[in-house]
Protein backbone atom coordinates (compact mmCIF):
# COMPACT_ATOMS: atom_id res chain seq x y z
CA UNK A 1 0.00 0.00 0.00
CA UNK A 2 1.11 3.55 -0.77
CA UNK A 3 0.11 6.48 1.41
CA UNK A 4 -0.51 10.05 0.36
CA UNK A 5 -0.33 12.62 3.13
CA UNK A 6 -2.05 15.90 2.30
CA UNK A 7 -0.03 18.74 3.84
CA UNK A 8 -0.69 21.78 1.71
CA UNK A 9 -3.27 23.76 3.65
CA UNK A 10 -2.57 27.16 5.10
CA UNK A 11 -4.48 26.66 8.36
CA UNK A 12 -6.30 29.99 8.28
CA UNK A 13 -9.04 28.90 10.69
CA UNK A 14 -6.55 28.50 13.54
CA UNK A 15 -5.00 31.94 13.15
CA UNK A 16 -2.99 33.42 14.88
CA UNK A 17 -1.41 30.13 15.99
CA UNK A 18 -1.46 28.82 12.45
CA UNK A 19 -0.17 31.03 9.68
CA UNK A 20 0.29 30.71 5.92
CA UNK A 21 4.01 29.99 6.31
CA UNK A 22 3.57 27.69 9.32
CA UNK A 23 0.11 26.05 9.28
CA UNK A 24 -1.50 23.93 11.96
CA UNK A 25 -0.28 20.55 10.67
CA UNK A 26 3.31 21.55 11.55
CA UNK A 27 2.60 22.99 15.01
CA UNK A 28 3.49 20.95 18.09
CA UNK A 29 0.61 21.62 20.44
CA UNK A 30 1.29 21.63 24.20
CA UNK A 31 -0.19 18.22 24.94
CA UNK A 32 1.71 16.43 22.14
CA UNK A 33 5.42 15.94 21.57
CA UNK A 34 4.90 15.76 17.79
CA UNK A 35 3.04 17.79 15.21
CA UNK A 36 -0.15 16.57 13.55
CA UNK A 37 1.91 16.00 10.39
CA UNK A 38 4.47 13.88 12.26
CA UNK A 39 1.74 11.81 13.89
CA UNK A 40 0.16 11.26 10.46
CA UNK A 41 3.53 10.23 9.00
CA UNK A 42 4.06 7.68 11.78
CA UNK A 43 0.54 6.28 11.29
CA UNK A 44 1.20 5.88 7.58
CA UNK A 45 4.47 4.14 8.36
CA UNK A 46 2.53 1.58 10.42
CA UNK A 47 0.36 0.96 7.35
CA UNK A 48 3.09 0.80 4.71
CA UNK A 49 6.08 -0.36 6.81
CA UNK A 50 8.41 1.39 4.35
CA UNK A 51 9.03 5.15 4.28
CA UNK A 52 9.52 4.96 0.50
CA UNK A 53 5.81 4.09 0.20
CA UNK A 54 4.77 7.42 1.73
CA UNK A 55 4.19 10.43 -0.50
CA UNK A 56 3.48 13.93 0.79
CA UNK A 57 1.55 16.43 -1.31
CA UNK A 58 2.28 19.95 -0.15
CA UNK A 59 3.05 23.34 -1.65
CA UNK A 60 6.36 25.07 -2.35
CA UNK A 61 6.16 27.07 0.91
CA UNK A 62 5.88 23.95 3.08
CA UNK A 63 8.24 21.56 1.31
CA UNK A 64 11.09 22.37 3.72
CA UNK A 65 8.81 22.06 6.78
CA UNK A 66 7.82 18.59 5.57
CA UNK A 67 11.42 17.45 5.13
CA UNK A 68 12.50 18.98 8.45
CA UNK A 69 9.70 17.29 10.36
CA UNK A 70 10.40 13.92 8.74
CA UNK A 71 14.09 14.29 9.63
CA UNK A 72 13.12 15.10 13.25
CA UNK A 73 11.48 11.67 13.36
CA UNK A 74 14.81 10.10 12.38
CA UNK A 75 14.16 9.50 8.67
CA UNK A 76 17.10 11.48 7.29
CA UNK A 77 17.26 9.25 4.21
CA UNK A 78 13.62 9.84 3.26
CA UNK A 79 13.30 10.09 -0.52
CA UNK A 80 12.89 13.81 -1.20
CA UNK A 81 11.25 12.95 -4.53
CA UNK A 82 8.30 11.65 -2.49
CA UNK A 83 7.59 15.22 -1.36
CA UNK A 84 5.38 16.50 -4.14
CA UNK A 85 4.95 20.26 -4.38
CA UNK A 86 1.68 21.09 -6.11
CA UNK A 87 2.10 23.46 -9.04
CA UNK A 88 -0.84 25.45 -7.65
CA UNK A 89 -2.92 24.97 -4.49
CA UNK A 90 -6.51 24.21 -5.47
CA UNK A 91 -7.84 22.37 -2.39
CA UNK A 92 -8.27 18.65 -1.77
CA UNK A 93 -9.37 16.97 -5.00
CA UNK A 94 -6.55 18.32 -7.20
CA UNK A 95 -4.02 17.47 -4.46
CA UNK A 96 -5.28 13.88 -4.31
CA UNK A 97 -5.22 13.65 -8.11
CA UNK A 98 -1.67 15.03 -8.24
CA UNK A 99 -0.50 12.48 -5.66
CA UNK A 100 -2.16 9.52 -7.39
CA UNK A 101 -0.91 10.64 -10.81
CA UNK A 102 2.66 10.86 -9.44
CA UNK A 103 2.43 7.41 -7.84
CA UNK A 104 1.03 5.86 -11.03
CA UNK A 105 3.86 7.35 -13.07
CA UNK A 106 6.45 5.86 -10.70
CA UNK A 107 4.85 2.65 -9.50
CA UNK A 108 2.37 1.65 -12.20
CA UNK A 109 -1.39 1.33 -12.17
CA UNK A 110 -1.94 -1.57 -9.81
CA UNK A 111 -1.23 -0.24 -6.36
CA UNK A 112 -3.55 0.52 -3.50
CA UNK A 113 -3.35 4.10 -2.27
CA UNK A 114 -4.63 5.55 0.99
CA UNK A 115 -5.09 9.31 1.36
CA UNK A 116 -4.58 10.89 4.79
CA UNK A 117 -5.02 14.55 5.75
CA UNK A 118 -2.19 15.80 7.95
CA UNK A 119 -4.30 18.15 10.03
CA UNK A 120 -6.61 15.63 11.69
CA UNK A 121 -6.10 14.43 15.23
CA UNK A 122 -6.46 10.74 15.98
CA UNK A 123 -5.91 10.16 19.67
CA UNK A 124 -3.26 7.64 20.64
CA UNK A 125 -5.88 5.42 22.29
CA UNK A 126 -7.79 5.27 18.97
CA UNK A 127 -4.78 4.80 16.72
CA UNK A 128 -4.60 0.99 16.82
CA UNK A 129 -8.28 0.71 15.93
CA UNK A 130 -7.78 3.19 13.09
CA UNK A 131 -4.81 1.20 11.70
CA UNK A 132 -6.76 -2.08 11.94
CA UNK A 133 -9.75 -0.54 10.16
CA UNK A 134 -7.62 0.76 7.29
CA UNK A 135 -5.81 -2.59 6.95
CA UNK A 136 -9.13 -4.45 6.81
CA UNK A 137 -10.33 -2.04 4.13
CA UNK A 138 -7.25 -2.72 2.05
Amino acid sequence: MKSIILAGGVGSRLWPLSREHFPKQFIKFDSFDKSLFQMTFERCLKLTENPDDIYVVTNHLHKFHVMGQIEELGYRDFNKENILAEPEGKNTLPAVYYGIKSIREREGRDCIVGVFPSDHLIRREDEERFIDTVKRGV
